[in-house]
């Protein structure tokens, strides 16, 4: 039984998903057999059908029965490129392959030609992997039009400019939800299957919009019939998925973030953490502007849409991240909020005394009140506020001598002096 990914594959310009630019001027090129004038560069995201749309050129440009510029899929030159064994249409992984010396290999057996006396079409996939050396060495062939080169890439900043500038360049892109739902759709109708939309949109969301894992998933799923949506929340571990959103709803709480990050060391690895952190922080930081998200989870919160960015900009920088180190990351700059608004409140409020906060509990800060000040008379140290009207006339004028302040002093009171009331008065006799 053929994989559904292999099975529906498209075999034609007009079943590409989405790319309607790029359909259009590859229909456009082969209805002019302008298709081999140059050679060509698809850049664009994993399972977007870079490669598939390097092969449907390469039907197009061989086919013998052209209908409307699309290739008739049952020529033998057609038959041949889709069961790979056309002698002039050479397909290889640049990532095992993408050495200097393999290049030159290859150029130097291409150099004879091929056997139909057609065109060679070489199609380098992941081409991002080509050394420097390998990308210098096809430069001469391509300028020459001694082949045609089509690169497939995920990363087109990693091709050479001096390559760049002489291939016609396409960005291939992802298709919406709402075309790779209806395809979805038609694939279970073909096949029997009965998902319902729910399941198809949340199958779409979880693999990115990319049709190659959403067929992957419809034929994991199928095999135990089950297409319900609680059976596509399990096979994408859907679980992991709302403890990531909760987290992030929950950045400003330290015990709730520690808890969920416990939850997914136990079954998820740090980078898949980490990618996915980031993933939900910047939809987080989206949803604030009222920008589309993607992240799978809805998430929800009232938290500061720079501090999600700023926790989002310290996890990018871990290499190779670490549970203690994404836990560091995450509750950092919560201890750095909680410390900012403590130095708010001593500039603005610096007579007050402050008690150590609490998160997450609201304590008064207790009200201090002016101290009254100490007067020391020949040895005697009394209140400034006590009353002594009686004795003006027998006490000389002293200067007040300041004491450091105790919080905790009290106003004099002569039922706690350290002699009696008349001991006190005989002191002043002459």
């Amino acid at each position: 039984m053929k994989h559904l990914d292999l099975k529906y594959r498209p075999k034609k310009f007009g079943e590409v998903l989405g790319n309607f630019g790029p359909k259009k001027t590859l229909l456009n090129l082969s209805l002019r057999k302008k298709l081999l004038k140059n050679s060509l560069l698809f850049g664009g995201t994993r399972g977007c059908g870079k490669t598939t749309l390097a092969r449907i050129v390469a039907k197009a440009s061989y086919c013998d029965n052209l209908q409307e510029g699309e290739p008739c899929c049952v020529c033998s030159f057609c038959l041949s490129i889709e069961e790979a064994s056309s002698e002039s249409y050479l397909e290889f992984d640049a990532a095992t392959q993408g050495t200097v010396e393999r290049i030159r290999s290859i150029l130097d057996d291409l150099d004879l030609g091929s056997i139909n006396s057609k065109p060679i079409i070489l199609v380098l996939d992941e081409a991002q992997r080509l050394s420097p050396a390998a990308q210098d060495a096809l430069l001469k062939s391509i300028e020459e039009r001694k082949i045609f080169v089509i690169m497939c890439t995920t990363e087109p900043g990693k091709i050479r400019d001096s390559v760049k500038s002489r291939m016609w360049e396409f960005s291939i892109s992802q298709p919406s939800n709402g075309e790779l739902v209806t395809w979805m759709r038609d694939i279970s109708e073909k096949e029997g299957f009965e998902f319902d939309i729910e399941s198809l949109a949340l199958i779409s969301k979880m693999t990115d919009s990319c049709p190659r894992e959403c067929a992957k998933a419809l034929d994991i799923l199928s095999l135990n019939e089950y297409y319900d949506i609680d059976a596509v929340k399990s096979y994408f571990d859907f679980d992991f998925y709302e403890s990531v959103a909760n987290l992030v709803s929950n950045l400003d709480k330290p015990q709730t973030v520690l808890h969920e990050i416990e939850s997914l060391s136990d079954s998820k690895s740090p980078n898949w953490v980490k990618d996915k952190l980031i993933f939900a922080l910047m939809d987080a930081v989206k949803m604030k502007y009222d920008v589309p998200t993607k992240f799978p989870c809805k998430i929800s919160g009232s938290y500061d849409a720079n501090l999600a960015l700023n926790v989002a900009s310290r996890l990018v920088i871990l290499d190779r991240p670490t549970f203690p180190e994404i836990e560091a990351v995450l509750i950092e700059p919560v201890a750095v909020l909680v410390s900012s608004v403590v130095q708010t409140i001593l500039v603005e409020k610096p007579k007050e005394h402050l008690p150590i906060l609490d998160i997450g509990k609201e304590e008064k800060i207790p009200e201090v009140k002016d101290v009254p000040k100490i007067m020391t008379i020949d040895g005697i140290s009394f209140s400034t506020n006590e009353r002594l009207t009686s004795l003006d006339g027998k006490i000389k004028k002293t200067e007040i001598v300041d004491r450091p302040v105790i919080l905790n002093e009290q106003p004099f009171d002569a039922r706690h002096a350290p002699i009696s009331e008349e001991d006190f008065k005989k002191a002043f006799k002459n």
